[in-house]
């Protein structure tokens, strides 16, 4: 059972990341107005890298039976955190990396990819009464995520 919660997940994922990519593919040409600026990619960079560390104390506080999965505080927590993966990580795979960052283009798409796998596995085993599985699966994404981070240069690093 846990293995078709898990397939259906991830073909689900893999469908709203791509998605994205493919909407612009030529279909209309996006206005510079609606852009964002290099140093606005450069902080949605940071902040898509960033995720897990921004909602830290609440993650642990559910993770460790302070906060129960029940609450309308869990909900909240978890309903924030997958929006804000969703936006930032989603833009930073959807939008042009600037000039200087071509080159990194896959290792940021692929790193972006892997950080809204493990915010979800985290979130699936912290909702499935913290499973090992589900959380090795949340260590082996983040580690890949932030495999694929290591190589891209961030401003001010």
């Amino acid at each position: 059972m846990k293995k078709m919660i898990i397939f259906s997940f991830v073909s689900v994922l893999m469908i709203l990341c791509f998605t994205p990519v493919s909407a612009f593919s030529g279909s209309r040409q996006i206005d510079n107005e609606t852009e964002l600026s290099d140093d606005d990619y450069y902080a949605k960079l940071e902040q898509c890298f960033s995720i897990l560390d921004n909602y830290k104390e609440d993650l642990d506080s559910v993770y460790s039976g302070e906060i129960q999965t029940i609450s309308e505080n869990w909900h909240s927590i978890r309903d924030n955190l997958r929006w804000d993966v969703g936006v930032t990580c989603g833009y930073i795979m959807a939008a042009q990396e600037p000039e200087e960052l071509s080159d990194y283009a896959y290792h940021i798409f692929m790193g972006a990819y892997h950080e809204i796998a493990a915010v979800e596995f985290y979130i699936q085993c912290i909702s499935n009464d913290n499973d090992p599985k589900l959380y090795d699966l949340y260590q082996e994404m983040l580690s890949i995520a932030e495999d694929f981070y290591s190589y891209i240069p961030l401003r001010g690093h």
